[in-house]
């Protein structure tokens, strides 16, 4: 019996969240600044409490 071949990226990629998220409905829900994915939000990033994760992020980049 042969295994079903699988997927290299079963998960979509963070350009594709961003188009899909671009692609939401215009509603009250959505235009709020909590419904922005975490990684395109730069007042959520750019807060004191996250500095240690912008710093991880640095040493995963090389």
């Amino acid at each position: 019996m042969t295994e079903p071949e699988i997927p290299e990226n079963v998960f979509p990629t963070a350009e594709e969240d961003v188009g899909a998220a671009r692609l939401a409905p215009n509603t009250p829900q959505t235009r709020s600044h909590s419904y922005r994915l975490a990684y395109t939000d730069k007042d959520f990033l750019l807060r004191d409490e996250l500095r240690p994760v912008r710093l991880q992020l640095e040493l995963l980049k090389p």
